[in-house]
């Protein structure tokens, strides 16, 4: 005998709505069920990288991959802001800088790729809101922060310009841009040269290449032009934490790029007096980019621009002894303790010096419309 309750048609035969019905809400639970547990898979193996570093970076291989260096070093940072004394800011250049290199401090290594002064400034006056007082501040200082037009613009995070909390790491480890940088970094496939070590220290991937100078130069081309008085930045980053001894320098360059940019380029005077007035806001700065024995090999840096860490334990000895001298080896002016006038003829006679060993015709030529 038929139930009364059973839905049928008009002819008598039963329908196939409660079936489909059936079926589709299974497709669902199916659906949901498929999409928690890849959510799941997805936060345990992002959290297990730990691309942002909100606890202690990857367990698996102990090397963390460039992802977001701009969040993931505030991650860090915030995880203990008590225990910095020290804050390091520069661009990607000053990443392979040690922070714990520095005696009798404990410092924060904030550089990130393409950083920018005004990035610098911002990132400042967030901390110091948080209550972080360091005693010592270094910055690294790049010619392109004096440029009126630089074909990057900053990019400081939402959360950092409305002085907020960084986005909490569910948030964060529910992404699928995070899942596919967690999955590269277990295939062992890093975006570029540069790594961070189970410390949080900068180190380069072994068997980089080694930089290849250009056998001709090219000038370098700039939309704007360069200004000497954005050093003024670097006042108001060392206003920010007036208390802090500032400690400033050049990061080094390959004497062939720095050829190209300033010298053909035609801002050298410019880079000169821009980096005279910067050192007015620093008890020390060093320019490490000078043409020097150091930044005429092309063994000790990947592409001209980044130096590795044995580059940058001799940066770290000098700012820390501060010696007014010229070192013996011509790498680093110490800008602080020298005249404008001095300054512009150190750099100047090592840049003709390098011309002359590397590009005779280019210097003799030169000599020629003196």
């Amino acid at each position: 005998m038929t139930s009364l309750s059973e839905p049928r048609s008009l002819d008598g035969r039963k329908t196939a709505a409660p079936l489909r019905r059936r079926l589709f809400n299974r497709y669902l639970a199916g659906v949901f069920l498929a999409t928690g547990l890849l959510s799941a898979g997805a936060v345990v193996l992002n959290s297990v990288i730990d691309p942002l570093w909100f606890w202690r970076g990857n367990l698996i291989t102990g090397q963390n991959y460039i992802f977001n260096e701009r969040v993931a070093k505030v991650n860090l940072i915030l995880q203990a802001p008590e225990k910095y004394d020290c804050l390091i800011f520069g661009s990607s250049r000053v990443t392979l800088f040690d922070q714990t290199d520095i005696a009798g401090h404990r410092c924060a290594n904030l550089a990130f790729s393409a950083g920018k002064a005004v990035e610098f400034l911002a990132y400042a006056r967030y901390l110091a809101d948080r209550g972080i007082r360091p005693r010592l501040v270094i910055v690294g200082v790049d010619d392109f922060n004096f440029l009126t037009k630089t074909t990057r613009q900053p990019e400081i995070p939402d959360f950092v310009r409305k002085g907020e909390a960084p986005p909490g790491w569910l948030e964060s480890y529910l992404s699928l841009t995070a899942l596919d940088f967690s999955q590269r970094t277990l295939r062992e496939v890093s975006p570029m040269p540069r790594f961070y070590n189970d410390g949080f220290v900068g180190g380069v991937l072994k068997d980089t290449a080694a930089f290849k100078p250009p056998k001709k130069l090219k000038a370098a081309v700039f939309k704007g032009r360069l200004d000497p008085q954005r050093a003024d930045l670097y006042r108001q980053l060392r206003d920010t934490f007036p208390e802090a001894r500032f400690w400033g320098f050049v990061p080094p360059v390959a004497a062939w790029k720095v050829t190209e940019t300033r010298h053909l380029g035609k801002i050298l005077d410019g880079y000169l007096q821009a980096i005279a007035n910067t050192a007015e806001h620093f008890e020390v700065l060093y320019d490490f980019s000078v043409p020097s024995a150091v930044t005429r090999r092309h063994d000790n840096t990947y592409d001209g621009s980044h130096y590795y860490p044995a580059v940058h334990k001799v940066i770290s000895e000098r700012l820390q002894t501060a010696s007014p001298q010229v070192p013996a080896d011509s790498f680093g002016l110490p800008v602080h303790a020298m005249t404008l006038g001095q300054y512009e003829g150190a750099f100047k006679a090592a840049l003709n010096r390098f011309l002359a060993a590397e590009f005779p015709d280019l210097h003799q030529a030169e000599i020629a419309q003196r």
